[in-house]
């Protein structure tokens, strides 16, 4: 990415960086290459691709600082007084000649149209406008989402609002040109006297409650692709909650406080929404300002009349959700016989460990579901010059009757689990990225990456052969990558590397018809529900061959072999190490990346126990099977869900 802040280049990952957050500066004999070299995405760059999926504000619109007060507005970064307000931290005025990750960015939509989508340019926040908060964005019924990502790409960011809503065009002129972030209003904008106002027809379509359709512009805006931070595919007549909307869920609930200071970093406000928040589940792999965690209606607090409140009048009453109860008792979910640790004790129901997404959330039809992003292949560029292509036919799977399961807070839930392949320098005294930390693995900047591949015509490897990709073809591109990126030396070893992500599903709730659990047979039969059958991780039309070992490197290691020193981990892993057991004391490793032959299925379970079943640190369960042999993830499957009394035994 980016140093931000002259704080955040330590290694001291304990220091405050709101000490002093004072502007990170590019220097040396020629800050152009110094920054070229070691800069992803700075501030410009992110307000052009990653700010598609957010409404503005923030390090988009200011200069963060301790204080909401102490900000500096980017538009004023370079004219500000330092004798007179808080100039971008006491730092002073932040000019042209000064190299930042405020002022500069790596031209990788080519907004000049030179053709060189690795020069620095100089973004002048008074000439592209800011990331102000775009209300409409939300709100407004109709709003077109494409025209906004087009003004982003090109940096014209304060037209990225008015062109979106529909009620300007962008002004046609060359970068660099005074007036090149400017719009022309069209007659949705009416002239009344010595002002201006919306028309009637756009204050009509700007709703209280945002339209479902507005968000599924970040969270289902791939037609026909399961992605992660997803709504899924919300389609009317497939999701039980598809009357109610997207807010129906993610308003807050009745009597909840809600934050007005305009403030969400201290007091009361932290933990509260605020009055343009969506309420927010629990995340298990991701943080994104997590004091709002659970703050989303939750099945319990619409079905579960014993949870409702009629002094606060809870949505149970207002959307007459029907109470699963009796349903769920006639079918022995309520029943002592499942454990809530690892003990062997029948203390718990299935449900007290069986979160409601594992049953009610079905992909139960391939017409109704269509496909899934199994990988992000980040190799190269898709269509738009990013290097996360998640949707050519190469990367997509089916989606019917394809999802895993993994715990969390002790509950199983259900997952859709997303493989991204990408380049990383394994080679230890080569800083590929100029972080200024060589002792690990680095990833290559992802600029760097695509001036490798447009330099030798490639898009990225999975769409570039058609998804049949060999050992002989990876090796080409490892090697080109080694000789070509910038830092380049004798030293490097470029590698592929997998992360492997099994982002939460929710959405999507099945009619109670199609629900797991009107048999045990639904979850543990032959190749059914929860416990059996196979997972694909691999897109359909891709056939991935590699030498494992010359040409790929796990992505970590997890389980430290001493309890509390994190520098014994010991299990390689291609899963987030967030992916943990039952208790939540150990990270569940999986390589996705072994043998030679693509990314191998697992079990829909897998995900859900270590292959030697471990407690704790290093200690294994040493009771022995039937078969002579010592107990395996799968010998011990029954033992772990409850069903037999029968202890095992311990070193």
């Amino acid at each position: 990415m980016a140093h931000l802040f002259a704080d955040d280049t330590t290694t001291d990952v304990s220091l405050d960086f709101e000490l002093e957050m004072q502007p990170y500066v590019y220097d040396g004999l020629t800050p152009e290459s110094t920054f070229e070299t070691a800069v992803d995405l700075s501030v410009a760059g992110m307000a052009q691709d990653c700010a598609e999926c957010h409404v503005g504000g923030g390090p988009m619109e200011y200069v963060p600082a301790p204080t909401m007060d102490g900000r500096t507005s980017l538009r004023n970064i370079a004219t500000c007084d330092p004798l007179t307000e808080n100039c971008n931290n006491e730092f002073g005025p932040i000019t042209e000649g000064t190299y930042t990750a405020w002022n500069y960015f790596v031209d990788t939509y080519d907004v000049d149209n030179d053709g060189d989508y690795r020069e620095v340019l100089y973004n002048d926040w008074n000439v592209t406008g800011v990331m102000e908060m775009d209300c409409l964005l939300c709100h407004l019924e109709g709003y077109d989402y494409d025209a906004r990502i087009a003004m982003l790409r090109d940096s014209k960011f304060d037209a990225s609002r008015s062109v979106g809503a529909g009620i300007a065009a962008p002004n046609i002129v060359d970068w660099g040109e005074a007036d090149y972030g400017k719009v022309i209003y069209n007659d949705l904008v009416e002239y009344l006297g010595s002002g201006a106002e919306l028309s009637s027809t756009v204050r009509m379509a700007i709703k209280a409650s945002p339209p479902s359709e507005n968000c599924a512009f970040c969270h289902a805006n791939m037609p026909g692709v399961d992605w992660k931070k997803r709504g899924d595919n919300w389609k009317k007549d497939v999701d039980a909650h598809w009357v109610i909307g997207c807010m129906g869920c993610h308003e807050a609930k009745t009597g909840s406080p809600i934050g007005t200071s305009g403030n969400a970093t201290a007091g009361p406000d932290r933990s509260a929404l605020g009055l343009c928040d969506p309420a927010k589940g629990i995340a298990p792999y991701s943080s994104e300002w997590n004091p709002k965690d659970g703050t989303v209606k939750t099945c319990q607090d619409c079905h579960l009349r014993a949870g409702y409140d009629s002094g606060l009048d809870t949505y149970s009453a207002d959307y007459g959700a029907p109470d699963p109860t009796g349903k769920h008792q006639a079918y022995g979910l309520l029943a002592k016989i499942c454990q809530d640790g690892v003990d062997g004790e029948a203390d718990a129901s299935h449900l007290d460990i069986i979160d409601c997404s594992a049953c009610h959330v079905r992909k139960i039809s391939d017409e109704v579901w269509n496909t899934g992003g199994a990988v992000v292949d980040a190799t190269g560029p898709d269509h738009e010059g990013r290097l996360t292509d998640h949707a050519n036919e190469y990367v997509l799977r089916e989606m019917e009757e394809n999802l895993c399961y993994t715990w969390q807070s002790g509950k199983i839930i259900a997952s859709s689990a997303l493989s991204t392949i990408f380049y990383r320098d394994i080679g230890p005294a080569t800083d590929i990225n100029s972080d200024g930390r060589n002792e690990g693995m680095d990833a290559p900047l992802m600029p760097d990456i695509l001036q490798v591949d447009l330099d030798n015509g490639w898009t990225n490897i999975s769409e570039d052969l058609g998804g049949i990709i060999t050992p002989t073809d990876i090796q080409t591109r490892l090697d080109r990558m080694e000789a070509e990126l910038p830092n380049s030396s004798d030293a490097e070893n470029i590698r592929l590397c997998n992360m492997t992500v099994p982002f939460k599903v929710t959405h999507n709730v099945s009619p109670a018809i199609y629900a797991l659990g009107h048999s045990c047979g639904d979850c543990h039969g032959g190749s059914a529900g929860i416990f059996n059958g196979l997972y694909k991780l691999q897109g359909d039309k891709l056939n991935l061959q590699y030498t494992a070992a010359t040409q790929t490197t796990p992505l970590t290691k997890v389980n430290p072999s001493t309890p509390g020193d994190a520098t014994t981990a010991v299990d390689p892993t291609d899963v987030h190490g967030n992916m943990k057991n039952k208790l939540g004391n150990r990270s569940i490793p999986r390589l996705v990346f072994s043998g030679a032959d693509n990314m191998p299925p697992v079990d829909r379970s897998e995900f859900l126990y270590e292959d030697d079943l471990t407690l704790s640190y290093g200690i294994a369960i040493t009771a022995v099977d039937d078969s002579g042999t010592y107990g395996s993830r799968a010998s011990w499957l029954t033992y772990l869900n409850g069903i037999t009394a029968d202890p095992p035994t311990y070193p």
